[in-house]
């Protein structure tokens, strides 16, 4: 997993589910890690689907480098665990 500071697991399934709400100041980037199986699709909105959602393979990240009011999740099958972090050095090559 690619989130060395402190993070939140949230489960994740085929309903629309919150998975992260920004504080209200914008502190740092925001990392999402998928660390499960199933693909999650995740969107600033709260009917995202796999259609409107912007693809998170197994295994990969996410990275939001500006403030985020509130970024939802959703599976098109299975579960997942969403690994969801603030991130404390973001490098861009």
């Amino acid at each position: 997993m690619a989130i060395a500071a402190p993070y939140t697991a949230v489960p994740t399934t085929s309903t629309s589910t919150v998975l992260y709400t920004a504080p209200t100041g914008y502190q740092r980037d925001l990392v999402l890690t998928n660390g499960g199986t199933a693909t999650v699709y995740v969107g600033g909105f709260t009917a995202v689907t796999a259609v409107t959602g912007f693809k998170i393979a197994s295994g990969a990240s996410l990275i939001l480098t500006a403030a985020t009011e509130s970024v939802w999740g959703i599976t098109s099958s299975g579960t997942a665990t969403m690994y969801v972090g603030q991130g404390s050095v973001v490098s861009v090559i």
